[in-house]
């Protein structure tokens, strides 16, 4: 969603002349809910929604949790309801998931897909309220809080279990699971539970033809910016390039403070923060840049993550060098999309980015094959045929039931 949109998101709802209707007054069936991601988000809207909206013709809409107030995108009509501003982690999970639970409530949907493992309590209620309820499973929680910093150590194995038991206590009344990645998939009911890969859209990423040699000497990475994500050892690797080339970091940077880590580092010299993008100006950083990074640190959160940036990076045609983990290797070496590098090794990803640029026609070739992958096999189409699927089967198993 490009930034003038975001904007008109903003201030619609505060306009004579908006289209925006009150979801009350008309028969809503689908609802997402979500109390952390945002109202731009890739996954949920500009995948998972746009792709049901597309097949089912009715208006879908999305519930979030932002401040900034109701309103109709105009690229795609999708009327969102906003339940209130974002507040701290513990009270967003009380107030905020009460407030969410008295406005999906009020608006009666047929089926509500939610993104948050904080909103699993509500959910079980509008289930035995008569909704139909899709758990999108976007992260294993349980792991996580292992590793969380903000949970006190002696509490973490406490916290997990509790969060695996809610989670597992919900799985029983929810109609279908949509789980990330196989890894998250495992802990659901077989029966009820898909896999639904977070790959890009080939709507998002025409193709275009490749003018590998006009690119600039620069390498991007477009996502959160923290140091178990790699940024400190990319920016060492620039450091150690002796080579004038430049680094592009785009997106928000997580904690705030980290900010001056990476502006202290000596390889700053040649990076500069981008912030955040919209999707046509991500797919432009990409378009303009000799390769895209991936240098996430093996730790519990990432392991078996599959990044979406990898999959995007391919999908615009760029080579990608990429932390030597057990997945990265299985996609980009058997596409031979890019370079695999140890993780945690400035100077392997130094030489890496070295050779990507030292060798243009090769790198170019790398970025071709990981488009053809992301066309063959790494693309959204088969992702929302599952999630289809899942929807037709449960509005199937929803006409059985009031028919019976």
């Amino acid at each position: 969603m490009k930034r003038t949109e975001c904007r008109e998101l903003a201030a619609v709802g505060n306009s004579a002349t908006s289209k925006f209707v009150d979801p009350l007054s008309t028969p809503l069936k689908i609802i997402h809910m979500t109390t952390v991601h945002s109202r731009t988000d890739s996954r949920i809207v500009h995948r998972e929604i746009a792709g049901l909206a597309s097949k089912f013709g009715k208006t879908i809409h999305l519930f979030v949790q932002d401040g900034l107030g109701d309103a109709t995108a105009s690229a795609n009509g999708l009327t969102i309801v906003d339940t209130g501003r974002r507040r701290n982690r513990i009270a967003r999970a009380i107030f905020g998931s009460m407030a969410m639970f008295r406005s999906v409530r009020r608006a009666r949907p047929d089926i509500v897909h939610f993104h948050d493992p904080e909103l699993v309590p509500i959910a079980i209620l509008l289930k035995l309220l008569g909704a139909a309820v899709i758990y999108d499973v976007h992260e294993d929680l349980p792991r996580q809080i292992r590793h969380k910093t903000h949970v006190p150590a002696p509490l973490k194995p406490v916290v997990a279990a509790m969060a695996s038991a809610v989670e597992t206590i919900g799985a029983i009344f929810f109609d279908g699971i949509v789980a990330a990645t196989p890894t998250i998939a495992a802990r659901f009911p077989r029966s009820k539970t898909i896999v639904v890969f977070n790959y890009p859209s080939l709507d998002e990423f025409p193709a275009v033809p490749l003018t590998y040699q006009s690119r600039k000497a620069q390498f991007c990475y477009v996502g959160g910016i923290a140091r178990t994500r790699g940024s400190i050892d990319m920016v060492r690797a620039m450091a150690n390039l002796d080579t004038d080339a430049q680094l592009v970091l785009a997106g928000p940077i997580t904690p705030e403070n980290h900010r001056f880590e990476i502006q202290s580092e000596a390889g700053f010299k040649r990076a500069v923060f981008a912030g955040w993008l919209d999707r046509e100006a991500t797919r432009d950083l990409m378009l303009a840049s000799r390769a895209g990074l991936v240098l996430l640190h093996p730790t519990p959160a990432y392991v078996d993550a599959y990044p979406v940036k990898l999959f995007e990076y391919m999908a615009a045609g760029l080579p990608v060098v990429a932390s030597d983990t057990k997945i990265n290797r299985s996609i980009i070496a058997g596409a031979d999309s890019g370079l695999l590098v140890e993780p945690e090794n400035p100077g392997a990803a130094a030489a890496a980015m070295k050779w990507i640029l030292d060798n243009p026609e090769q790198a170019e070739e790398m970025g071709r094959r990981g488009r053809a992958a992301i066309e063959e096999r790494f693309n959204w189409r088969s992702e929302l045929a599952k999630l289809i699927d899942l929807y037709e089967k449960i509005m199937a198993q929803r006409a059985g039931n009031q028919h019976g």
